[in-house]
């Protein structure tokens, strides 16, 4: 059969982002389906060969290509909705009692169980997991990646994950890391987790896996967070996947508070902590851009990659950025191409940057608007981190 890949995309506008990334050969070929995940079922999936929910712009499938993945073999993907985890969503306040700190429920969507009362209520929509979950449960895919916000919220958010699927029998490997620790000029902070069903490389820890699911699925609300603060996983997985990533892991990314893995692996003494993969870093301030520091050429910009290999911005996908100079003192990475700098110039004359060229786009009346482009490429996962993990993760 040749491989078919199903993407669900509730936003038409990256639908169509995605029929054309299809029609270029970028990412996997496939169908998109438009229907929210809550209106899809088991047997739309069959005859699929990859699944890829809340799809956006297909980065999975491209980052999947990328780490040597082939499009014949089966894996499912989803970067479930982070705003209601994120400083960006709204934020819930238990109604009854007024905490701050509810946990999303595992098998209702978008329901909150508050953790210092107990009392569920419908608090966003736009938690999606267990809608996900219940397409894992009927359909049981073999291997499934996926990615969300690393903040307290997310990590709690991890905690449900991990428990719910650890109840189908699934073994689990998270791990969260920074985007800057692929060299990325950015923090962008996220969980990522792969699970799969190998039960028969479990078999020998098969009798530890009831007493574990017992202890999360059972337990009290303010434990659910135990082992949010790094990776888990039986068989070892969560083990291969963190000692790959341990120089680009972190739990923050702030000059204050150096990332746990990485600072302790790396050894580093960064500014901005070995979380970021940028050892002793140029760059300082990560809550409020990056500010370039011209420590050994005065007056010049500098800094090779860090003394663990890790990728930084001057030698990785990013080194060929122009770094200007903003009001706030504060060096910003911009792309190293000319473009017409009137807004909306190039979109009315029906131009589009294809391989870094502007060129007449046939498709113009289709594309996006570029409030759409924005909203879609900022809310994607960031390719080469995926591309880490996905490797990381095959070791293991």
């Amino acid at each position: 059969m040749k491989p078919w890949a199903y993407y669900n995309e509730f936003a038409p506008d990256a639908a169509d982002v995605l029929r054309e990334l299809i029609k270029m050969g970028e990412i996997m070929p496939g169908e998109v389906d438009e229907r929210s995940i809550e209106d899809v079922s088991s047997s739309d999936l069959a005859g699929f060969t990859q699944h890829h929910f809340f799809a956006g712009c297909g980065v999975w499938s491209l980052a999947l290509r990328k780490a040597g993945w082939p499009d014949s073999r089966p894996v499912w993907t989803g970067s479930c909705p982070c705003p209601p985890f994120s400083s960006a969503g709204k934020k819930k306040l238990c109604p009854e009692c007024s905490s701050k700190h509810p946990l999303p429920h595992a098998f209702r969507t978008g329901i909150f169980r508050c953790t210092a009362c107990g009392h569920d209520w419908y608090a966003d929509g736009r938690h999606l997991w267990p809608e996900f979950y219940r397409l894992i449960k009927e359909f049981r895919p073999e291997r499934i990646y996926g990615e969300q916000v690393a903040g307290r919220d997310g990590l709690a958010w991890g905690d449900i994950v991990q428990a719910t699927l650890e109840l189908e029998d699934y073994t689990i490997g998270r791990v969260p890391f920074a985007a800057c620790g692929v060299g990325a000029p950015n923090i962008r902070q996220r969980l990522y987790w792969m699970a799969h069903t190998n039960l028969q490389r479990c078999e020998s820890l098969a009798h530890l896996q009831p007493t574990r699911v017992q202890r999360q699925a059972n337990a009290a609300p303010e434990s659910l967070t135990e082992s949010g603060s790094g990776f888990a996983g039986f068989c070892g997985v969560g083990d291969t996947i963190n000692k790959r990533l341990e120089g680009l892991a972190g739990d923050g990314c702030n000059g204050n508070e150096p990332g746990r893995h990485g600072a302790s692996a790396a050894g580093s003494t960064s500014e901005t902590g070995a979380a970021c993969g940028v050892d002793n870093s140029i760059f300082h301030g990560c809550g409020q851009g990056w500010k370039w520091y011209h420590r050994e050429h005065d007056g010049k910009q500098s800094g090779a990659a860090g003394e663990n290999g890790n990728p930084n911005p001057t030698n990785g996908y990013w080194q060929n950025a122009d770094w200007l100079l903003c009001r706030d003192g504060f060096y910003r990475p911009v792309e190293s191409i000319t473009e017409p700098l009137a807004d909306g110039f190039a979109d009315s004359l029906g131009y589009s940057r294809i391989d870094g060229r502007w060129t007449l786009d046939p498709l113009k009346e289709k594309a996006p608007s570029r409030k759409s482009r924005l909203s879609i490429y900022g809310n994607a996962i960031n390719l080469y981190a995926a591309v880490e993990f996905i490797k990381a993760s095959m070791e293991a």
